[in-house]
């Protein structure tokens, strides 16, 4: 019974984070980011050479993806 409370807390604790990771937050600059926003800014700023195919064979998503995020970061 005990491992069955200790789980139950540990998905708990793991459904917080997940649920964090979806609401935008202030990094200090006024403006709201999700977190994917701040991991896509990141991966440009470690891979500055790559384009957009690169970036979406990073992220695993659509270059259509990757397009839309840049304009709405910019």
């Amino acid at each position: 019974m005990e491992y069955c409370k200790v789980t139950n807390q540990i998905f708990d604790i793991i459904r917080l984070l997940e649920d964090e990771k979806k609401k935008p937050k202030d990094y200090g600059v006024g403006d709201l980011l999700f977190h994917a926003e701040v991991m896509f800014l990141e991966a440009v700023a470690n891979h500055p050479d790559e384009n957009v195919s690169d970036l979406s064979e990073h992220f695993g998503i659509t270059k259509g993806a990757v397009t839309q995020m840049s304009a709405k970061l910019l």
